[in-house]
């Protein structure tokens, strides 16, 4: 994580964030912020956190950063979509998607 980066890790619950201790120790090392998004995509919480909306209160220069997506298809193509609406250019928005 470069200096500065902002962390959105969405999972469904606390046990399915993977290397936590690892991702905040970083954070902490590198001046970036990491928010957990927890709980189903059904859930009015995650659901307001990962809208348009959401994501610019979070990160509210958006749009002028890089964003890496990283997860499973479904949801790597949902993100892109609220990506998007928030204003973030395609050629801005890099993806890797995988399953477990």
């Amino acid at each position: 994580m470069p200096p500065g980066a902002a962390l959105i890790y969405r999972a469904r619950t606390p046990a399915d964030v993977l290397l936590r201790h690892e991702l905040d120790f970083l954070a902490q090392a590198r001046h970036t912020s990491v928010w957990y998004v927890i709980g189903s995509r059904n859930e009015p919480g995650p659901r307001q956190v990962m809208s348009p909306e959401g994501l610019r209160r979070l990160v509210p220069d958006l749009t002028r950063r890089d964003v890496y997506l990283c997860g499973p298809g479904g949801l790597v193509d949902d993100a892109v979509g609220v990506l998007r609406r928030a204003g973030v250019p395609r050629r801005q928005i890099h993806l890797a998607t995988f399953e477990l």
